[in-house]
Parts: structure tokens; sequence; C-alpha cells
């Protein structure tokens, strides 16, 4: 890639469409970028795109292969992907600023229930998105779970002098266990790794300690480097920047498909659903956006999403067409392992939850 080439990518990887670019002026700069080779496969149609944020990556892949033609036939619709992170405080800023570019947002259900309450979020209209196709509570007011996932912590056994860790407190434990962490930039999954690692039982974790939370990770902050998309999440483990990073389980299922020697366990591991909400007032309308949640449902699609990257399917229909040697990937077949993140919570305490994490690791 050319030095003109890296600039262009990093100006979209580092995009704000949040605050003082219009929907239109964000579209020109991602065409202006797919032009410059920075992101060859995005086609761009003048005014009927349908953005869809998610987290990078493999994962920009997997939508556009699994929904663009489904979204274009029902539609007419041309899917663009913006794989900057979906965070919850872009959309804040959005819809404050009231320039809202996104149609669809691949959030957990705990922030878009935040969202939803103070005014950022449509309601699903379940007059046109069927709710028997997700799995039991994942069909909520502002969000349909699109996928579930467990936060895990993946370890390069080939880069690790010593023992594995094969807990959190492992994890955490730098003397015994040498070598260099990644952590997530955003709250979620982490409080809870850290207060498991700190002694919490499972079966006491909520509600969460946050400031319990923040002082253990703050003792691994000298150690630990800390990724802001799921995509940069594996490059940290795929390159060797780092011997165990806590990510989320489908980029794990990635990174292990490329590099010998990944490992995780689903013992306490933390298992979320994420989901598709949609920003209030967004661009190509809400009946648009119910019609693309409603598909983004279908089973075969759904598996597709898991073939490319790991994230288990929300239609209980879907995991019955996953291969029998694939299904070890699939956080929802060890269910019984693991913590159940409480979504409720973070619905109710998670801004300011989020808002002390993001302070903590920044001083």
């Amino acid at each position: 890639m050319s030095k003109k080439n890296h600039e262009m990518d990093q100006s979209v990887l580092d995009l704000d469409t949040s605050a003082g670019l219009n929907r239109r002026s964000f579209l020109k700069m991602l065409a202006a970028a797919s032009a410059a080779g920075a992101i060859p496969q995005l086609a761009f149609a003048a005014d009927d795109e349908f953005v869809l944020a998610n987290w990078g990556g493999t994962a920009e892949k997997a939508v556009m292969e699994a929904f663009a033609d489904p979204l274009k036939k029902k539609t007419g619709l041309s899917l663009v992907v913006d794989g900057s992170g979906a965070m919850a405080g872009k959309v804040r800023a959005m819809e404050e600023a009231k320039n809202v570019n996104w149609d669809v947002m691949d959030i957990d259900l705990g922030n878009m229930a935040q969202l939803g309450t103070a005014g950022f979020a449509e309601e699903i209209d379940y007059s046109i998105v069927d709710k028997s196709k997700v799995l039991p509570g994942l069909a909520t007011r502002w969000g349909v779970g699109n996928y579930l996932f467990s936060y895990v912590f993946a370890v390069n056994e080939k880069k690790v002098k010593g023992p594995v860790p094969k807990t959190w407190a492992d994890f955490w434990n730098v003397k015994d266990f040498p070598g260099k962490r990644a952590l997530p930039g955003i709250s979620t999954g982490t409080l809870e790794a850290a207060l498991l690692a700190d002694g919490v039982e499972p079966a006491k974790l909520y509600p969460l300690d946050v400031d319990r939370a923040i002082a253990k990770i703050k003792q691994l902050t000298p150690h630990c480097v800390f990724w802001k998309t799921g995509a940069q999440s594996e490059d940290l483990l795929r390159q060797g920047e780092v011997v165990a990073s806590l990510m989320w389980s489908n980029r794990a299922v990635v990174v292990r498909r490329d590099v010998p020697g990944i490992t995780w366990t689903w013992d306490n591991a933390i298992l979320c659903s994420s989901s598709w909400g949609v920003p209030k007032g967004n661009p190509a309308g809400k009946a648009a956006a119910m019609k693309f949640i409603n598909l983004s449902l279908d089973p075969a699609s759904q598996a597709k999403v898991f073939a490319i990257v790991g994230m288990s399917p929300s239609n209980p229909a879907a995991s019955a067409l996953i291969p029998t040697a694939e299904r070890q990937y699939n956080a929802t077949a060890f269910a019984d392992k693991q913590v159940q993140q409480n979504e409720a919570w973070y619905a109710e305490h998670g801004a300011a939850a989020e808002a002390k994490y993001v302070k903590a690791i920044a001083s």
C-alpha cells in the first residue's frame, strides 16, 4: 500500500461521523477511500445506500456476503459498511448534533436499552421483524439479537514463555504468566473479567462493583494495550504483539484459523448477545431498517456469518446448519460453563460505568 493510500485508510479508520460531517460527505469520503484502494470491495450509489455500522475487519466481509444481495432485492438499497466501531457514544453525538449517518448498528442489547431510553433509538417494529426467529430474551424494545459471542481470553501458546494461563486470575498474573496482554477499550466484559480475576464468585458478579473492577484493571494497565475494534484485537494476537488478549470469541475463532497455537477456554467466559439497533431518524428510514433486521435472521445467512467470522447465530435454526467440526467454536454450545452477562444492569448503569472506565484507562 502506498503512503497516500495508507493515509486515506487511516482517515477512514479514525473517522468520527458524529461531528461536522453529514451523510453525503461521509459517503463521499468512503467513496474516495474506495477509489484510492483503501476499501476496494465497496461500491457506491448516489442516494440509495444503507449504512451498517459494525466493528470492522472480517465482520465487514461477513455482513456484505450474507446480507448485501438480500437487502438489494428486498429494498433496492446498496449496503455500505462502516467498520469503525458502533459505539454508543458515537450514536449519542450524532443524535445530539442531529446528523445521523447510520441506518443500523451492531451493538449490545444493554447499550441499545440506554440509547432507547434516552430517545436516541427507534423502537423495533415487530409487525415487520419476526421475533419468533430469535432465542428467548433477544427480541427487545430497541434491539434484536443478531448473534451471540463471549468475552474470552485467547492465548498464543507459541509466544508464552512458561505456563499457559488457564483462569482470569492467571490472565491478570503477569509475574507467574509473563507477557503482554490486550484489553478492550470498552468496559463491557472487561469489568466482569476483572472482578472474576479478583476472586468474585460468578454467581455474585452482579451488581458489578465498578470501582473494584477498575482498581484491578489498573494493576494490569502497565502490561497491556487497549484495542478499539475487533479487527485490532485480532491483529494484536495474530502479529504477536501480545501473548494473551481479552477479546470476543468470534474474533478468537478467526485468529485461530490463521495462527497455530491460539487457544481459549469457555470456563467463566462472559456470554453476551449483540443486536441490531436503529438510530433515531436513520437516513434510509425506519421501515428499511426493519426489513434489513428481519432478513438478517434468515438461518442460512446467519450460518454464513458464522462460517466467516464465528458469530454464533441468534436464530436456533441456524445452529443446526453449522458443520459438526465447527461447533466447538459456537459460543452458545457452551452456555452452561459461562457467566451470562446481565444486560439489565448495563441498561441502568452502563453509561456511568463506561465513563469511569474510559477515564481510568486514559490516565
